[in-house]
């Protein structure tokens, strides 16, 4: 071996002991930086005075009997044909309501859906009729006008189906009691909501016929329902599922009392049609409290289930998780997520011209629109509650929104029903007493779509909702 070699041999030694000695000290200082984070996290947060009054707040709510909460209708919706809907829905809570006090890890089983039997049975004609109706109401309209022998099919074949919303529409009260938890099943919203078509179908092929009494019961019946579901929603997608119900019932609606003449359609408008929302209705708080509770479950059952698996095989997904999940305190996580809801909540109980405001401030563009959450406190948690952190006005500005729909909706009826002709319909809407509630100005209208046009909050379709004439 030359001297040369040994040489070489020798520095690769030399860096190789280096190196060594590098990582050595990384990973000590790796270590001790976590151990010290684990010093800092050696105990979580007791429950903030916001946790404290979401919790009051939710054993204060009234006992609703199963006979008039509508929510247990609803959860039994998926019933096959010639079931009690009603029974399944309660049989249906109690099962979930004692899987969460198993605390079982399974996932829960769905109910039979008759949703696909309902697609193979159904003619070429109720299908295509079904499809349109999935789509904004002027293609329902279409379809429903174009082939009115498929609507009365429609309702003669799934009348159970009808008979069921019918039921629900009579519910005196909503519930939703299940606790909430990120292992049950949602509601079938989509049978919920394509009970609500067959309803408006029945609606509009009594208006044909001029039955202005039944139809002004059943249009009472349906907005009564869904205002009654957005005031006491306690999840945010119930929230968002009433707000869309409460749209088509505007749009639709209109549509059916065009369908009556000028003579009838007055008399036909639903008493609540001229009652503008309450602050019960648009307040988000009770939804948010839902969400709150659902994410709070999520992050202890992230807890919860690393605890299970702390005797796991060793493996970076594991070591992973153990190391991250140590850094996560649910309670801290709670009240964190609590504060930031109640004040989101806060910010839509202010009038129309100052959520106005406020939306038009957040969207202003901003240098940084995130800001990473350094905090040695609660990590994990600080990352996961500040994820999304724009995302809940929006839910606010789609519900305060319905109060400018409602307004429109009844504008184009009152001067439809005056026999006011569409020449002079921009002149009128800037004398009319119903206005955009953001900014009192008159609506406008559209000459190419023959539509009176709200533009609000929502950020879909810019804002903009065309009420026809």
């Amino acid at each position: 071996m030359t001297n040369k070699t040994i040489a070489m041999h020798k520095r690769v030694r030399q860096v190789f002991k280096a190196g060594m000695w590098l990582a050595a000290i990384v990973l000590a200082l790796a270590v001790t930086f976590y151990g010290a984070l684990l010093l800092i996290n050696r105990s979580d947060r007791p429950p903030s005075a916001t946790v404290l009054q979401f919790q009051q707040f939710k054993r204060s709510l009234p006992v609703v009997a199963d006979a008039d909460n509508g929510y247990v209708l609803l959860m039994g919706l998926p019933a096959p044909k010639g079931d009690d809907p009603r029974t399944l829905g309660k049989q249906r809570i109690v099962a979930i309501q004692r899987y969460l006090a198993a605390n079982d890890a399974a996932v829960m089983p769905h109910l039979p859906d008759p949703t696909e039997n309902l697609q193979a049975s159904r003619s070429a004609a109720v299908r295509h009729l079904a499809g349109a109706c999935r789509k904004p109401e002027k293609a329902c309209i279409d379809a429903l006008e174009a082939k009115p022998a498929a609507a009365k099919e429609w309702l003669a074949n799934e009348g159970w189906r009808l008979d069921r919303y019918s039921s629900l529409l009579a519910s005196t009260a909503w519930r939703e009691i299940l606790p909430a938890d990120d292992r049950i099943a949602f509601p079938s919203y989509t049978q919920l909501l394509d009970g609500q078509m067959l309803h408006l179908i029945k609606a509009y092929a009594l208006a044909s016929e001029g039955d202005a009494a039944t139809v002004r019961s059943l249009l009472e019946a349906d907005i009564r329902f869904w205002r009654l579901q957005l005031e006491h929603a306690d999840t945010l997608i119930s929230k968002m599922i009433a707000a869309s119900g409460l749209q088509r019932h505007f749009a639709f609606s209109n549509r059916i009392l065009g369908k009556l003449g000028p003579g009838k359609a007055l008399a036909a408008i639903p008493a609540q049609w001229r009652a503008p929302l309450s602050q019960a209705e648009r307040s988000m708080l009770r939804a948010f409290m839902g969400e709150w509770g659902y994410t709070v479950s999520v992050i202890r059952n992230l807890k919860r289930n690393a605890a299970r698996n702390e005797k796991s095989e060793l493996s970076m997904a594991w070591l992973g998780e153990q190391s991250m999940v140590r850094l996560l305190q649910p309670q801290d996580s709670s009240n964190r997520y609590a504060e930031k809801l109640a004040s989101a909540s806060a910010e839509m109980l202010v009038s129309y011209p100052q959520v106005a405001a406020l939306a038009a401030k957040a969207r202003a563009p901003k240098q940084q629109q995130f800001k990473f959450p350094y905090s040695a406190y609660n990590a994990f948690g600080s990352i996961l509650i500040a994820a999304g952190k724009w995302d809940y006005a929006r839910y606010g500005y789609r519900v305060a929104d319905l109060e400018g729909i409602r307004r429109a909706s009844l504008l184009s009826v009152q001067l439809r029903s005056s026999g006011a002709p569409e020449s002079q319909l921009a002149q009128r809407l800037n004398t009319a007493n119903l206005r955009n509630p953001y900014d009192d100005k008159p609506f406008t209208w559209d000459v190419k779509s023959h539509a009176i046009v709200f533009v609000g909050l929502d950020a879909r379709n810019g804002g903009r909702t065309a009420i026809a004439y």
